[in-house]
């Protein structure tokens, strides 16, 4: 099932508590899981729709990279519900959150990057791993 596979859900409930309460989690919680199947299957769709209109996947690609730096840039962006009110931090807090913050964008666009180069080029694994390997 892979290391990450639902792994979301915990932290998502959280969120969810934290901005509605507790009162109606439960109920919240399996609306937020069944809009992301609804989301999920969309995609699908989506996909296979796009490659039999255009013959390839490129354009699926190139909009779920377009979707990824969007939701990416709105959570930089610090966006929040206005009725929350703003935690005080430290400064070197701030920093750290920073650099995590860059860490993790630099991670998501080489992994975007290497599937794609992946799925243009099958080759490209090979000849990065020899590459790698006439290092040592």
């Amino acid at each position: 099932m892979g290391l990450l596979w639902l792994s979301t859900i915990p932290p998502t409930n959280a969120v969810v508590a934290q901005i509605f309460g507790i009162q109606h989690l439960s109920m919240l919680g399996g609306f937020v899981f069944f809009s992301h199947q609804i989301g999920s299957f969309m995609g699908v769709w989506l996909g296979g729709y796009l490659y039999d209109r255009t013959g390839s996947y490129d354009i699926v690609w190139y909009i779920a990279i377009a979707l990824g730096v969007f939701a990416g840039a709105g959570e930089s962006a610090g966006a929040r519900s206005p009725d929350l009110p703003r935690q005080p931090r430290q400064a070197a807090a701030r920093g750290l959150k920073l650099t995590t913050k860059i860490a993790l964008w630099l991670l998501a666009i080489s992994a975007s990057l290497a599937v794609f180069a992946l799925y243009t080029r099958p080759d490209f694994l090979f000849t990065l791993a020899n590459q790698v390997w006439a290092c040592f």
